[in-house]
């Protein structure tokens, strides 16, 4: 794998130029395009895993590995907050995790892309087209 380090964005929570966001969102959209259709055969990722990373015990599972990593906790912020403004729409959101069959199961049926699971500044920045969930690496330009 070539080091390609010099060509990222800063890995810390400083804003972008507008041109770097819209480079960053016009290959996004790209490279999403690219692979519209794909099958994944080799297991980057599951649906179960994309979809419900974001679970309620994330935050707890990181806090216990002393990880230090701020998005499971804002995750837990979350659905404190959901469940105080919106105890309805928690509500849905919990029955889904418990049971996440069924939209497992329509979603199986949808139109797909090839796609990182979690595209953010430092994760779309400095591994989107790098890593995959489940510590298996690629480089996206290698799919090409």
């Amino acid at each position: 794998m070539r080091d390609v380090s010099e060509h990222l964005i800063p890995d810390d929570d400083s804003i972008i130029s507008l041109d770097d966001h819209l480079l960053f969102m016009d290959n996004m959209a790209a490279f999403h395009s690219h692979f519209w259709g794909f099958h994944d055969r080799i297991g980057l990722a599951s649906d179960g895993l994309r979809y419900f990373i974001f679970n309620d015990h994330l935050a707890t599972i990181e806090e216990s590995l002393g990880s230090g990593a701020r998005v499971p906790m804002l995750v837990a912020e979350g659905y404190e907050s959901m469940a105080r403004i919106s105890p309805r729409c928690y509500e849905l959101c919990r029955a889904l995790l418990i049971d996440p069959g069924p939209f497992l199961q329509a979603v199986a049926s949808t139109p797909r892309t090839l796609i990182h699971s979690d595209w953010s500044k430092t994760l779309g920045g400095r591994d989107a087209e790098l890593s995959w969930w489940e510590d298996r690496v690629l480089d996206a330009a290698d799919l090409l």
